[in-house]
């Protein structure tokens, strides 16, 4: 956990996304459909050789800096209605382990919302 989210009792979600595709389906696509030729790099093909490296680098990033405090959600990013599922269930079960309360209203500020209540009521 982060020391701002210590402090302020703030929880972040890590969610890196993860295209699962080293057979270079996604670049095939991007080079054959032309609505999607503006996503195509031609440093994309050259950069592929090193899929099993970026991999293992990716998962030892994961494996090293994932704590109980700040899980890391690895979220599949091939098929968006998915994606967006796993993000969903990974905030409601986050949400539903918090201790969520209103704030607390002291005396003093009683007083300033029956006042303004009496206002409202006057017409002012």
């Amino acid at each position: 956990m982060e020391m701002d989210e210590l402090i302020s009792g703030a929880r972040r979600l890590s969610k890196p996304f993860r295209i699962t595709d080293g057979t270079g389906f996604h670049l095939r696509e991007r080079l054959e459909n032309s609505e999607k030729h503006w996503k195509f790099s031609p440093s994309d093909t050259k950069e592929r050789a090193f899929w099993k490296q970026y991999m293992a680098a990716y998962e030892d990033t994961i494996r090293h800096t994932a704590t109980k405090h700040a899980p890391w959600y690895v979220v599949p990013a091939d098929n968006k209605w998915f994606t967006g599922v796993v993000v969903a269930a990974a905030v409601i079960n986050t949400s539903a382990g918090l201790d969520l309360r209103h704030p607390k209203v002291d005396e003093a500020r009683l007083r300033e919302l029956a006042a303004a209540r009496r206002a409202l009521r006057a017409g002012k």
